[in-house]
Order: structure tokens, then C-alpha cells, then sequence
């Protein structure tokens, strides 16, 4: 019962919910325009779907455990990935390409686990 209400409670408190919020001005601020930006939003979002259902997929083959196990280290390589892009932005797109890889380690583990 505490494993699950933990994991619940993880699963909030990864930060999607802000991620996906504030995609637009993410994007508007790794150089993207305003109609792209909403563009880039929805593209994100499609790759949610479809992440999602990769991960409903392949839950029952690889296991929970295993599978929030490597979804934790991914989410936190990701949002480091993620901060270091913002900080320093290696080259032009970086910042929506560690966006992307952070929104699909999302998608394909405790998206799916947590309900």
C-alpha cells in the first residue's frame, strides 16, 4: 500500500504536469515563434500518445519494477539533460530534442505504471 501511494506520488511529482504547461514558452525560448511553438506543443503531445501506448504495450513484457526503475534514471538523466541544454544549448534545437526525450521516458514509465 505505501509502494503505491509512493509511486503515485512520484509519478505527480516528476514535473510532467509543468513540462507540458509551459511547452509553448519552453519552445518560444529555445527559438521557436509563437505559431511554432503551439506547432512544436502539439507535436509533443502526439508523441505522448503514441509513447503512451508503446508503453501499454510493452508493460506487461519487461515488468513495473524494471520498468519504473529505468523510467526514474531516464526521467533524471532527461531533466538533467534538460537543464544542461538550457544552460549552455550545444546546438540549435538541442533544448526541444531533450524536451522530446524527456516527455517519452514519461510516456513509456510511470505515465503508464502510475494508473
Amino acid at each position: 500500500m505505501i509502494t503505491s501511494a509512493l509511486v503515485a506520488l512520484l509519478c505527480n511529482t516528476c514535473g510532467i504536469n509543468l513540462v507540458i504547461y509551459f511547452a509553448p514558452q519552453i519552445l518560444q525560448s529555445s527559438g521557436f515563434d509563437t505559431d511554432t511553438s503551439w506547432l512544436g506543443t502539439l507535436g509533443l503531445g502526439a508523441t505522448n500518445v503514441v509513447f503512451t501506448l508503446v508503453g501499454m504495450l510493452t508493460v506487461d513484457k519487461i515488468g513495473r519494477r524494471p520498468l519504473l526503475i529505468g523510467g526514474a534514471i531516464g526521467l533524471t538523466l532527461c531533466m538533467t539533460l534538460l537543464t544542461s541544454t538550457f544552460t549552455f544549448s550545444p546546438f540549435a534545437g538541442s533544448d526541444w530534442l531533450a524536451l522530446t526525450d524527456y516527455i517519452v521516458m514519461y510516456a513509456i514509465s510511470p505515465g503508464v505504471i502510475c494508473f
